[in-house]
């Protein structure tokens, strides 16, 4: 691989900045016959570097990825296969970046986007503006904008809710988490952590906060109660191990959905919680495992949806019922148990165990991907991901 003191040339450095722009600024990217073109994911085949270097990328990554490919075309989910090949390059070009201390720009562009967010609440509040609207921005493409909201609604801890230059608050917030863990760990793996934070580190700290503060969502506040749980637990999750710790993950939030669901009805009666939509879009997939048959639990329904309504009616009442592929797609990892089966998973966790993978990483990743399909390539997943694998090397 190039030697990590090598300085990447022209060309390499501007891919770097291209990606990190497109990965921060989502809003710039595109949206075509119904799925979302992140333009990011075409940066890393514009650095010769990268390429060259790719071939020696960690076996432990290539495998989990190969696993993951084979079993979405084995159930003929081509688009799905094609979400892990990109996933896997971008994590890996993460990666890359960070060991030639160019993701800086990531940091730029991420402190830039809180800053626009401190616009967008001021302007909004005293002017009644809509500076900098991410949906302006994505009408200028046309049919090929993405979608947005929330940019501007009523927030959770202030006033209003802004997102920078993405498409909805609750993206970039879940970003600057990413952003803030990872951070901490490029001040850990630099040794800075023992002999306290550096300045620059404790400005981007500083930033992040303010952001969360002005992106604050449902999420957010659940992330915020947990992560630092987590942490006070780390010796203890480390010990158990990826695998366990997965199975633990879901058996919890499941049994939590399922009494919240149980409690409240919102299965049969969404509209009567408050946000009730929002918040039975990104909970369904779990209180399903609870209620799936055993033959559906252990195989997935591979796409079929129309079964699974057959003896769950209740999915019905989602807001995307007609739109199969979105129904479950803010479930986490609940939401490929449903498409694959919890047999798919189950190379991937004995897998883990074997490359030991750090199990207090990995239980970030679950935590910061519970409501959001694992395998997408939206942009804090992949940092989430690209964070599991990076050891300062």
């Amino acid at each position: 691989m190039v030697n990590a003191v090598t300085k990447l040339r022209d060309l390499d450095q501007l891919a770097a900045f291209f990606f990190c722009f497109f990965f921060v600024n989502t809003i710039f990217s595109l949206y075509i016959s119904g799925f979302a073109l992140w333009l990011f994911v075409f940066m890393p085949f514009l650095s010769p570097a990268f390429i060259r270097s790719a071939a020696y990328v960690r076996r432990n990554i290539f495998i989990i990825i190969f696993l993951g490919i084979s079993i979405a075309i084995f159930s003929l989910q081509i688009v799905t296969a094609l979400k892990v090949v990109f996933a896997y390059i971008c994590v890996t070009y993460v990666m890359f970046l960070l060991k030639h201390r160019e993701f800086k720009w990531f940091h730029f562009f991420l402190v830039t986007n809180v800053c626009i967010c401190v616009v967008q609440f001021f302007g909004y509040k005293f002017l009644g503006v809509k500076l900098l609207d991410p949906t302006f921005i994505a009408s200028l493409y046309g049919d090929f904008g993405l979608t947005t909201g929330d940019t501007f609604a009523e927030g959770f801890l202030l006033e209003y809710r802004v997102s920078g230059l993405n498409r909805e608050p609750a993206f970039l917030s879940s970003l600057l988490l990413s952003g803030l863990l990872l951070v901490l760990y490029q001040s850990k793996y630099s040794g800075k952590v023992k002999r306290g934070l550096s300045s620059g580190s404790k400005v981007l700290i500083m930033f992040y906060l303010l952001g969360l503060c002005l992106t604050f969502s449902k999420v957010t506040f659940f992330l915020a109660m947990l992560l630092p749980l987590a942490y006070a637990l780390r010796k203890l999750i480390k010990s158990l191990g990826p695998d366990v710790v997965t199975i633990l993950f879901l058996l919890s939030v499941s049994t939590v959905v399922v009494i919240f669901y149980e409690f409240t009805n919102i299965h049969n009666f969404p509209t009567s919680v408050y946000h009730g939509l929002s918040v039975y879009h990104r909970t369904i997939g779990y209180y399903v495992l609870y209620d799936m048959n055993v033959f559906d639990l252990f195989l997935g329904v591979r796409g079929d949806i129309a079964s699974l309504a057959e003896y769950l009616p209740y999915i019905k009442n989602s807001e995307w019922w007609g739109h199969d592929r979105l129904i479950f797609d803010n479930s986490g990892l609940a939401q490929l148990i449903i498409e694959f089966g919890f047999l798919s998973v189950l190379p991937f966790l004995f897998f883990m165990r074997i490359a030991k993978v750090d199990a207090f990483k990995w239980c970030l990743f679950l935590l910061l991907t519970v409501n959001v399909n694992p395998l997408t390539s939206t942009s804090f997943v992949i940092l989430s991901l690209a964070i599991v694998f990076y050891n300062g090397k």
